[in-house]
């Protein structure tokens, strides 16, 4: 009998390509796009430069350019260091699928595995590669991911690291024993807690996540072996993590239904902060439209969500900007004030500034099983003369297949730009992007917008 690490390698290895849709590679195209950007905004934060520090030891002649500076260095560095910067910000694409950030982590690792290999990879062996390790990410947290992430682990690198490592395992074409090894090899670096949320730890462990995946699927490849157990059982994966003898692995045959890339979506984040709070947020920025000049009467915040909803949230004033990403009451106060919350909402002295941190102090934040078991927020505003305003959110504006999609992810990219202190013209990396052939080169050394941005970095 196969384990389920076995049948996800058959299907990782089997997979054709021509039942990849295009749609699903069309969300892949979005989640690199969205990555690179992040990337670039977080090249000047204290992290980066950090992980800068700790790589510049592998730097070589030939290997995976790192996005923030356009230097080469060995693929398990360029993933750690892309990885951080692309998480530094918490302003990365999330799923549903494993509660985590997929671009954050896939891209890093693909693309230092895709310096590795002799005749660069095209742009679209790159998006399928991605597209079948989110599936792996997708099977295995099926069952498992209700448990695993309210026990406080950081799946975006103990799920991210194993679909990585698979869609790493995919575009260095391993064969089905192979690839099962390097899944293997990854559960043996799964790791990342929730506890380190708010912290410099919480982008390294995306980094550790994205250099463990590459060097899992290159061991795989050198003939390093696993048990192709390692997934599930009392003493694998499902029973440490998730509290299951087993995973219901569905792999997904050529007939049926579209992957979990379409059918469970990518969402891009509209806000620099966790994704836990954009519901609650995008209901202060529409109170905000309707309070005009009362701001200053406000005398109570009252913030709900459906259970658990607010679960990676840290409580209270924050007194840094990491802290402040992980912060309902200030992403709350920025958009109420603001109207938004944008990058340098978190400079120090909007942390500082008394009217937010007021509003800050008058807000209070629960639970109410009332608003369902999805993900809705309710946010209530009282003013000094008895008036109550609210707002409720269940599905956030502006996510792919929407109209505004395409307006509101080039304004990302803008704000990103500019946060990374660059002058290139955004649209310039957003066309190339969008429109790049599947056929293009896929190494990032060929993108001219890049190249102008490496030449103009500090």
């Amino acid at each position: 009998m196969h384990s389920s690490q076995q049948a996800l390698a058959t299907f990782l290895t089997s997979f054709p390509k021509s039942a990849i849709s295009g749609a699903a590679r069309d969300v892949a195209r979005q989640s690199l796009i969205d990555t690179l950007a992040v990337a670039l905004a977080g090249r000047r934060e204290r992290v980066t430069a950090l992980a800068e520090t700790h790589v510049s030891t592998a730097i070589c002649a030939t290997g995976a350019v790192g996005w923030t500076d356009g230097k080469r260095y060995q693929p398990e560095a360029a993933a750690l260091l892309n990885a951080v910067a692309a998480h530094a910000l918490d302003y990365d694409d999330v799923t549903p699928a494993w509660r985590g950030h997929p671009g954050a982590v896939l891209w890093p690792a693909l693309h230092a595995t895709a310096a590795s290999i002799n005749g660069e990879p095209s742009l679209g062996d790159l998006l399928d590669a991605y597209v079948l390790g989110f599936e792996v990410g997708a099977q295995i947290s099926t069952d498992l991911i209700a448990r695993h992430y309210p026990a406080g682990w950081h799946s975006t690198c103990t799920v991210g690291v194993i679909a990585a490592a698979s869609a790493c395992a995919r575009l260095l074409r391993l064969d089905e024993t192979r690839a099962c090894h390097a899944m293997g090899l990854a559960v043996a670096q799964s790791a990342g807690v929730q506890a380190n949320f708010g912290s410099m730890a919480k982008p390294f462990q995306a980094g550790f996540a994205a250099s463990s995946a590459v060097r899992s699927a290159r061991l795989a490849a050198i003939g390093v072996q696993s048990s192709a157990g390692a997934l599930e059982g009392a003493k694998g994966f499902s029973g440490l993590y998730g509290g299951a003898d087993r995973i219901g692995i569905q792999p997904p045959g050529v007939r049926a239904p579209e992957l979990a890339i379409v059918r469970k979506g990518i969402e891009v984040k509209q806000f620099p902060n966790c994704y836990a709070a954009h519901r609650a947020i995008e209901a202060a920025i529409r109170l905000h439209e309707q309070l005009e000049d009362r701001l200053g009467q406000i005398v109570r915040i009252t913030a709900e969500g459906s259970p658990h909803a607010h679960a990676p949230l840290i409580s209270g004033i924050p007194d840094s900007a990491d802290k402040a990403r992980f912060s309902l009451e200030f992403g709350i106060a920025c958009a109420l004030l603001e109207g938004g919350v944008r990058l340098q909402s978190f400079a120090p002295e909007k942390l500082d500034h008394p009217a937010i941190r007021r509003l800050m102090s008058l807000t209070g934040v629960s639970e109410s099983a009332a608003l369902g078991p999805d993900r809705t927020a309710r946010v209530t505003v009282e003013t000094a003369d008895g008036a109550r305003f609210a707002e409720s959110v269940a599905v956030l504006p502006g996510q792919y297949g929407e109209p505004t999609f395409m307006r509101r992810l080039a304004d990302k990219i803008s704000d990103c730009m500019r946060h990374g202190g660059l002058s290139t013209d955004p649209d310039a990396l957003w066309e190339e992007f969008r429109t790049r052939s599947i056929d293009a080169d896929g190494d990032l050394l060929q993108s001219p917008a890049l190249r102008r941005i490496w030449a103009e970095r500090d």
